[in-house]
């Protein structure tokens, strides 16, 4: 009984952030939030959603002039695991840094949530798309710079091999950017 006590207790007392919607076009701020780590430092970088519209990828690379990469052979060990999603959510979006010197922008942990449905920044579109990056999804921008992105959003792997989602589950359904989560949890409401 102690014990279920002590757990009711704790579970009534914890701390929870603060939830702090925002709409497509909004600037929203860094600040001293973070996703996962106190240090993570972002204080003086923005974000601003611009658009946000589901395309199927073949069109949005032939848009953006850029070549998604060929399947492998099939039955060959690569072609298992190869996997360009055939729809995305094309996100663009204007990042800012105002005078911060030491953060950094971690598109890992960006996600766009609705439900169940979970869709991260697919590694294969934004290799494709931003080749000099070199497979990193994090980034600096100079100090008082901002740069205008595209955040290709995706179902990934997983709901294709498990037949959990398609691109039908994805229009129609209110989604939200989670830009940071802690001590405010800033979202951006997108409808698709």
């Amino acid at each position: 009984l102690g014990v279920l006590v002590r757990i009711a207790y704790v579970n009534i007392t914890a701390e929870r952030p603060q939830i702090v919607t925002y709409q497509i076009g909004d600037r929203v701020a860094y600040g001293d939030n973070f996703y996962e780590r106190s240090d993570e430092q972002r204080n003086g970088y923005f974000l601003t959603v611009n658009r946000v519209r589901l395309v199927k990828t073949t069109d949005f690379a032939a848009e953006q002039g850029f070549s998604l990469p060929e399947a492998p052979a099939p039955g060959s060990p690569e072609a298992e695991l190869f996997y360009v999603p055939e729809y995305m959510v094309d996100m663009e979006v204007t990042i800012e840094n105002q005078g911060n010197t030491e953060g950094y922008i971690d598109l890992y942990h960006t996600r766009l949530i609705s439900g169940s449905l979970d869709l991260w920044v697919d590694e294969t579109i934004w290799d494709a798309l931003y080749p000099h990056m070199m497979g990193d999804i994090s980034f600096k921008l100079r100090e008082n710079t901002e740069a205008d992105m595209h955040l290709p959003f995706a179902l990934n792997l997983s709901y294709k091999l498990n037949n959990l989602a398609d691109v039908n589950d994805m229009t129609g359904r209110t989604f939200y950017l989670h830009v940071t989560q802690y001590p405010v949890q800033q979202l951006v409401e997108i409808t698709l």
